[in-house]
């Protein structure tokens, strides 16, 4: 192989997700070294939107509550936030449900945007 080699790059030609995620995991078998990592992040990310959208929609939904999390939901509540409101506040927006029973377990009482 000539010193000078020429990686050309082509535009995937999978149909879906899945088909890309393949095409980019046989491209990280065959690229140069300084491209294959690249290709594998492409890989994964496609493998991600072949899953379809995860439940996950901000930063905290689903995590551990911590003692922070529990003052900062009571005072949200006690000020008059929504469930919603708070939720948001808390980085928890994606599991509003999660953050409206954590309220009842800690008895605090709330409304919501459709009172």
């Amino acid at each position: 192989m000539p010193k000078t080699f020429r990686w050309k790059m082509r535009l995937l030609q999978g149909k879906t997700y899945a088909e890309r995620a393949k095409e980019c995991r046989r491209l990280a078998e065959v690229c140069p070294e300084d491209l294959k990592e690249s290709y594998l992040e492409m890989a994964a990310e496609f493998e991600q939107l072949a899953r379809g959208p995860s439940r996950k929609i901000d930063v905290y939904d689903g995590e551990p509550w911590t003692e922070i999390d529990i003052e900062d939901l009571t005072a949200a509540l006690k000020h008059g936030s929504t469930i919603e409101d708070a939720a948001n506040h808390l980085c928890r927006s994606g599991t509003v449900d999660e953050v409206r029973r954590k309220a009842e377990e800690l008895g605090l009482s709330y409304k919501t945007k459709a009172d």
